[in-house]
C-alpha cells in the first residue's frame, strides 16, 4: 500500500508540473525585404519559428491576388521564402498584405485554405470544418479586408496557430514608348520591341503641337497618357489609350501659351496631378481638380529662374 501511495503522489506531482509547465513557444519573427519593389524584382520574407515547427505558413493577400504556400522551417528555427521575379511581375501595382503563420505546438494548421482551387478559409479545430470567408472568386474579400479575416480566424479562442502580418508595395516597372503630333506607340508588353498594335498599344491622342505628358491620373498604379498645348491639357483618365471626352476623361484650362507642363503627385493622394512652369514660376494643381483656385488652396512658387528646366522627383 506504501508502494502504491508513493507512485500515486509521483504520479499527481507529475500532472501538476505538466499543468504549470509553459508550453514550447510558438512565436514568429519575420522581414519582408524589400518593403517596395518593382514588378519583375524578388521579394525575400525571412524568419524564425520557436517550438521546430516542420514549416510556415505564407500567406500574401492584395487586390485581385491570394497565395498560400508553406515553407520548410530550418533546424535553427529560421526560414526563408521567395516571392521570384516571374510572380511579382505577373502581380499588380499596389499594398499586398502578408500573413506568416505558425501552427502553433500542436503542429496543425488549424485555419487553412483547403486546396487551390477552393473557394474559402476554414477552420479545422473541431469536428467539422467551419467556413471563415470567401478567399477567391466573385465575391471574396480583398487584400486587407482578406487579412483581417485572417486574422481574425487564427485569434479564434480555440486555435493555439499564431501568426506575424507584414506589407510590401509592389510598383509598376517602367517601359519604353515613342510620341509624334498625337500618335503614341507604347511597349505594352516591355519586351523593347514593337509588336503590332494587337499586343503594344497604338493610340491617337493628341494633335501637331501638343507636348505629351504621363502620370497615374486615377490612381490606379498604372502610367496613362495626355497631352499638353499652350495651357490646354487632355488627359486619358480611365487610361483606355481614347479620348472618351471630358464626362469620362479629363480636359482641363490650366496655364497659358508659354508655359512648360508638370506634373506629379503634390498632395501624396497616390495619383498625379498637373502643373505648369515658366521663368521659375510655378503654379501646382495641389487638390487635384484641374482648375487653379489661388495659392491658398492650391500652390505657387517662385524656384529657379528663365532658361532653367523644371525637374520633378520625390525627393524625401
Amino acid at each position: 500500500m506504501k508502494k502504491i501511495a508513493v507512485i500515486l503522489s509521483i504520479v499527481f506531482v507529475l500532472c501538476i508540473l505538466l499543468l504549470v509547465m509553459p508550453s514550447a513557444a510558438a512565436n514568429v519573427t519575420v522581414t519582408v525585404s524589400p518593403s517596395t519593389v518593382v514588378q519583375g524584382h524578388n521579394i525575400f520574407i525571412n524568419g524564425t519559428a520557436e517550438g521546430q515547427p516542420s514549416s510556415v505558413a505564407i500567406w500574401i493577400l492584395g487586390k485581385n491576388f491570394a497565395s498560400k504556400n508553406t515553407e520548410t522551417v530550418n533546424v535553427d528555427g529560421s526560414f526563408s521564402y521567395e516571392v521570384t521575379q516571374g510572380a511579382t511581375m505577373t502581380m499588380q501595382s499596389g499594398q499586398y498584405f502578408v500573413v506568416v503563420q505558425h501552427p502553433g505546438t500542436n503542429h496543425i494548421y488549424d485555419i487553412d485554405w483547403a486546396a487551390p482551387d477552393a473557394y474559402y478559409v476554414y477552420d479545422y479545430s473541431g469536428q467539422t470544418p467551419v467556413s471563415l470567408f470567401k478567399i477567391t472568386g466573385p465575391g471574396s474579400l480583398q487584400g486587407f479586408d482578406a487579412e483581417e479575416a485572417l486574422v481574425q480566424g487564427i485569434n479564434r479562442p480555440a486555435i493555439d496557430d499564431t501568426y506575424t502580418a507584414l506589407q510590401f508595395q509592389i510598383v509598376s516597372s517602367s517601359k519604353i514608348g515613342v510620341y509624334k503630333d498625337g500618335f503614341w506607340a507604347i511597349d505594352y508588353n516591355g519586351n523593347y520591341q514593337w509588336d503590332g498594335a494587337q499586343i503594344d498599344k497604338f493610340a491617337g491622342f493628341g494633335q501637331t503641337g501638343s507636348i505629351p505628358v504621363v502620370g497615374d491620373w486615377n490612381g490606379d498604379g498604372i502610367t496613362e497618357i495626355g497631352s499638353y498645348k499652350d495651357g490646354f491639357w487632355a488627359i486619358d483618365y480611365n487610361g483606355n489609350h481614347i479620348w472618351d471626352g471630358a464626362q469620362i476623361d479629363k480636359f482641363a484650362a490650366f496655364g497659358q501659351a508659354g508655359y512648360k507642363p508638370v506634373f506629379g503627385d503634390w498632395n501624396g493622394d497616390g495619383k498625379d496631378e498637373i502643373g505648369v512652369e515658366k521663368d521659375g514660376f510655378w503654379a501646382i494643381d495641389y487638390n487635384g481638380n484641374y482648375v487653379w483656385e489661388g495659392a491658398i488652396i492650391d500652390r505657387f512658387a517662385g524656384f529657379g529662374q528663365t532658361g532653367d528646366i523644371p525637374v520633378v522627383g520625390k525627393w524625401s
